[in-house]
C-alpha cells in the first residue's frame, strides 16, 4: 500500500477545470489551477519504522511557525474508494511535491516523474538507513542527478521538507524531434517481447531513439526528461521481478511513464500477463500473453504518434535559452542514423572500407564503430545497383543455439557447426535482401523475372520468419536449428560428417541455391555485408570459449563466402565490426587466427576530436560556418580552473567520441536546468560528477567480459590515491581478490582500458599517449620495476573520491 500526505497552506481554495484525455496507452490529465492549497508528499508504507518517522515528521512540521500543516492520506485510506485518482489530483493541485525514496517504491517513482512532467518542483528525501545503497541508485541513474537529502529522525525529515520552499523547477520545454519522434527505454537483457516491440516499431517506419543499458549504463534524469519531452511517443516495457536487472529497469520505466503521462505524450507500456504492475499506471498497461498482443497495442499507438507528428509541423517551438538551442546529436550512433550524414567525420578507416580494403573493423566501445557502419551503409545504398545487407541484431538471438548445442561440442566440432550456420545465414540474408529490393523491379525487367522467381521461392520459408527484421529471423532460425540438432543423440555426441552436417543445417540444396543467387547477382554491381552489434546481449558475467567460437566462425564464414564470390567473378565486401578488447582476446586464445590484420579505430589526436565536435556544432543554424573556437565559445566558458575547456573535456573522454559527447551532454543538462546561457565552471563540475560515475559503471561492465572473476575491481579503488606505488596498487588488487599469479594480467587490462597510466618524468601517460601500443608501457614498467608510479585516469577521480 502506498501512503500519501498533503500539507495545507493558508491560501484560497483550488478552482479547477479538468480536461481528461484517457486511453489504453496514455493517461494525461490537465488542471487549470489558481492559488494551489496543498503540497503533495508521497511515501511507501514499508518499512514501517521509516513510515512512522515520516508521519511523526509531518506532525512536527505542522508545529513550525509560518509552516504548512500536514495531513496524511493514511487517515483517508478508505476501502471502496478510488486509490489512484486522489494521487493524480493531489500532484496536479500541489505547488510542489515531496517524495521519499527510502524503499525505491515504483509508485513513488512514477509520481516523481509525473510531478516533474507537470513542471512541479520536487524535493526528494531518503532515510539514511535505507536498504537501497547509493551504489544501486547510481547504477539506476535518475536520483543522483536529481539530487536528494537524507534524514535519520522525524525532526530531520520535517526540517528537510520545509527548509527550501523556493520554486526552482527542471526544464521540460524542448523542441519536438520530428526526425526521430519515438523514444524507447530498453532493458539490459533483451527478450522476445523487446525484440518483437523493436520489430513492430521498424515496420511502423517511425524512427526511434532509445536508452540502451548496454550502451549508456545508467539513465540520468536530465537525459530522460529531454528525450521524453522532445518525443511524440514513448514505448516502455515492464519486467517480472524474477528477471535479472528487472528492478533497475522497472524504476526507470516508472519514472519515464510518469513523465510521459504528465506531458501528455502518447505512451504504450507492455507487461507480461500475470506480473503485478504498479497501481498508479496499471490501467494504462497492455498485458502480453502472446506476440500478437504487442501488435495489437502498436496498432492503437502508432496512429496517435503519426497524428501528433503532423500537428507539430505547424507549431513554432519555444526554446528556453541559448545552450538548449545547441544540438550536438546523440552519443549513440544508433539514435542518429538519419542526421549522422550531415556531420560524419571521414576517417582513414572509413576511406579504406569504402575501397573494399577492410574485412574486420575493431574499436573500443564508444569509438565510433556503429557510426562508420551506418555511414558505409548509407553511402553504398545511393548506388541502386549495389546490394547492401546491413545486419545489426538487437540482442543475443543465438542463446538457444549456444546453450543447447555449441556448449556441448568440442571446440573443433563447435567451430565447424557455427561456421556452417553463419555461411548459410549470410547467403540467406543476401538472397532475402535481393528479393526485397527487386520486388517491384523484376516485373518490369524480363531479364530478371525467371531468376527472381526462382530465388524468391528458395528463400520464402526463411524470409517469412521475420518479414523485414533480421533480429527476428536470426532468433527464430537459430532456435529452430537448435531444436533440431539438440534432439539428435548421434549428432550431439560428435558423430557427424561434413555432408551430414550440411543436411542438418541447410534447408535447401546449397549448391543449387548458391548457383541461383550468383547467377542473379551478375545483373548487379557490388554486394556489401555489414555486421555490427554481435556483442550486444552477450553473457552478463564474462565470455566463455563458446562465445569466441561463435565470433571466430562468423569472421571465417565471411572470408569463405568472399572466396566463393571471387570464384564466381562477383565482388563481395564483408565487414564485421567488433570491440577491440574482444578481438584481442580472441587472437590470444586462438593460435591459428589473426593473420589478417584488422583495421583499428584509434583516436589519438585531440584536434581530430575537436573537428568531430566542430562538425556537430556548425550543423546548428546559429553556428553555421564558424570555426571551432567561436562555436565552442557559444557552448562553454573559456577555462576551467585555468585549463582551456575543450582541452579539459577531451582529456577526460579517454579519447572516445561517445564519452566526449556524454560528458558535454551532462554539463549541458546542468546548465539548462540552472537557466544558464552557456556551460559555466560550476556546471562542468556537477556534470563531471555524473559522467564520472557513468564511466566507472560502464568500464566495469566492459571489463567483465574479459575479467569476469573481478567484477568489483574498479570499485575497490575508492578512496585510494590518485598516484599509486606498485605496493599501493597490489594492495588494492589483493583487496579485490586478485590472485598473485594474475596480477600482471589484471594490471595489463587496467592499462589497456585506460583506467591506469604510468608517471614518466612527473607527467601522467596513458595508452592513447603511446598510440595504443601497450607493449611500450609494459616495457617501461619492466624497466622501472617496483619503482613504477601508476596513476588513475582523471575521469574516474570524482566517482572514486580519490585523495
Amino acid at each position: 500500500m502506498l501512503h500519501l500526505c498533503t500539507l495545507s497552506l493558508s491560501v484560497p481554495q483550488v478552482r479547477q477545470a479538468r480536461a481528461v484525455f484517457h486511453h489504453r496507452f496514455i493517461v494525461a490529465q490537465v488542471l487549470i489551477l489558481s492559488n494551489s492549497s496543498e503540497v503533495f508528499v508521497a511515501y511507501a508504507s514499508t518499512p514501517p519504522e521509516v513510515r512512522r518517522k515520516i508521519e511523526e515528521g509531518c506532525e512536527i512540521a505542522s508545529k513550525f511557525n509560518d509552516r504548512p500543516q500536514f495531513k496524511t492520506w493514511a487517515q483517508n485510506d478508505i476501502v471502496g474508494l478510488d486509490l489512484v485518482q486522489p494521487i493524480i489530483e493531489g500532484i496536479e493541485a500541489a505547488p510542489y511535491v515531496v517524495a521519499d525514496i527510502t524503499s525505491l517504491n515504483v509508485n513513488v517513482v512514477y509520481e516523481i516523474g509525473y510531478a516533474i512532467g507537470l513542471g512541479k518542483r520536487v524535493i526528494i528525501v531518503r532515510n539514511a538507513e535505507s536498504d537501497v545503497t547509493s551504489t544501486e541508485l547510481n547504477k539506476i541513474g535518475i536520483f543522483d542527478t536529481l539530487g536528494y537529502d537524507t534524514y535519520s529522525t522525524a525532526f530531520e525529515f520535517a526540517s528537510k521538507v520545509t527548509a527550501d520552499l523556493s520554486n526552482r523547477k527542471l526544464e521540460i520545454n524542448y523542441e519536438k524531434n520530428k526526425s526521430q519522434p519515438l523514444y524507447v527505454v530498453g532493458c539490459a537483457r533483451p527478450n522476445e517481447t523487446s525484440q518483437r516491440i523493436t520489430s513492430r516499431i521498424k515496420k511502423s517506419r517511425l524512427v526511434f531513439r532509445s536508452f540502451s543499458p548496454s550502451e549508456e549504463i545508467r539513465l540520468s534524469a536530465p537525459a530522460a526528461i529531454e528525450n521524453i519531452a522532445s518525443s511524440l511517443g514513448v514505448v516502455l516495457e515492464w519486467r517480472g521481478e524474477d528477471e535479472e536487472f528487472a528492478t533497475r529497469h522497472n524504476v526507470r520505466t516508472a519514472f519515464c511513464a510518469g513523465l510521459a503521462h504528465a506531458l501528455r505524450i502518447a505512451t504504450v507500456i507492455f507487461a507480461p500477463t500475470g506480473v503485478l504492475v504498479p497501481l498508479d499506471f496499471r490501467n494504462s498497461t497492455i498485458q502480453v500473453a502472446r506476440p500478437e498482443d504487442i501488435d495489437d497495442g502498436m496498432v492503437d499507438f502508432v496512429p496517435c504518434v503519426a497524428e501528433a507528428l503532423q500537428e507539430i509541423r505547424q507549431v513554432s517551438p519555444r526554446k528556453p535559452n541559448k545552450v538548449a538551442e545547441i544540438d550536438l546529436g546523440d552519443p549513440a550512433a544508433e539514435n542518429e542514423m538519419r542526421s549522422l550524414n550531415r556531420y560524419f567525420l571521414q576517417s582513414a578507416t572509413f576511406s579504406a572500407a569504402m575501397k573494399g580494403d577492410v574485412r574486420t573493423i575493431v574499436g573500443r566501445k564508444g569509438s565510433g564503430k556503429t557510426a562508420i557502419w551506418a555511414r558505409i551503409r548509407n553511402s553504398v545504398r545511393s548506388n541502386k545497383k549495389a546490394t547492401v545487407v546491413d545486419l545489426k541484431p538487437e540482442g543475443y538471438q543465438l542463446v538457444k543455439l549456444r546453450e543447447d548445442v555449441l556448449v556441448h561440442l568440442s571446440t573443433g566440432q563447435g567451430l565447424h557447426v557455427a561456421m556452417a550456420f553463419w555461411e548459410y545465414l549470410l547467403l540467406l540474408e543476401v538472397a532475402t535482401k535481393v528479393v526485397e529490393n527487386d520486388r517491384k523491379l523484376y516485373s518490369r525487367d524480363q531479364r530478371l523475372t525467371e531468376g527472381y522467381e526462382a530465388l524468391s521461392e528458395l528463400v520464402a520459408e526463411y524470409s517469412d520468419l521475420g518479414d523485414s527484421d533480421f533480429s527476428e529471423r536470426l532468433h527464430k532460425f537459430s532456435v529452430g536449428l537448435a531444436g533440431s540438432l539438440s534432439t539428435d543423440r548421434d549428432f550431439m555426441t560428435g558423430g557427424f560428417k561434413g555432408n551430414e552436417l550440411t543436411n542438418k543445417i541447410y534447408a535447401v540444396d546449397i549448391k543449387r541455391f548458391r548457383a541461383c543467387l550468383f547467377d542473379y547477382l551478375k545483373n548487379k554491381e557490388d554486394t556489401w555485408v555489414l555486421f555490427d552489434n554481435l556483442d550486444r546481449g552477450w553473457p552478463t558475467h564474462g565470455l566463455e570459449d563458446v562465445d569466441f567460437t561463435i565470433l571466430r566462425s562468423l569472421i571465417d564464414a565471411a572470408r569463405k563466402l568472399g572466396r566463393s564470390f571471387d570464384r564466381a567473378q562477383l565482388n563481395l565486401n564483408t565487414i564485421v565490426f567488433i570491440r577491440d578488447d574482444i578481438y584481442t582476446e580472441l587472437v590470444s586464445r586462438t593460435s591459428d587466427f589473426g593473420k589478417e590484420q584488422p583495421n583499428r579505430i584509434d583516436w589519438q589526436d585531440p584536434d581530430q576530436l575537436r573537428e568531430m565536435l566542430r562538425l556537430r556544432l556548425v550543423d546548428n543554424p546559429s553556428l553555421e560556418n564558424m570555426n571551432f573556437e567561436d562555436a565552442w565559445a557559444s557552448l562553454f566558458c573559456s577555462h576551467y580552473f585555468g585549463e582551456e575547456t575543450s582541452e579539459f573535456v577531451i582529456g577526460r573522454s579517454m579519447m572516445r567520441p561517445r564519452n566526449l559527447l556524454n560528458l558535454i551532454n551532462h554539463c549541458r543538462s546542468v546548465a539548462i536546468n540552472r537557466q544558464h546561457v552557456r556551460i559555466e565552471e560550476d556546471d562542468l563540475t556537477k556534470g563531471l560528477e555524473s559522467y564520472s560515475t557513468d564511466l566507472l559503471v560502464e568500464l566495469s561492465r566492459e571489463m567483465e567480459d574479459v575479467l569476469p572473476a573481478y567484477d568489483t575491481l574498479l570499485w575497490d579503488f575508492v578512496h585510494s590515491k590518485q598516484k599509486l606505488t606498485t605496493s599501493d596498487l597490489y594492495e588494492v588488487l589483493d583487496r579485490s581478490g586478485v590472485r598473485h599469479d594474475e596480477r600482471e594480467r589484471v594490471v595489463e587490462r587496467l592499462i589497456y582500458y585506460g583506467f591506469l597510466g604510468i608517471v614518466v618524468m612527473q607527467e601522467e601517460k596513458y595508452i592513447f599517449d603511446y598510440s595504443y601500443e601497450i607493449r611500450l608501457m609494459l616495457a617501461h614498467i619492466r624497466k622501472t620495476g617496483s619503482q613504477t608510479t601508476f596513476s588513475i585516469h582523471p575521469a574516474f577521480r570524482s566517482s572514486l573520491t580519490l585523495m
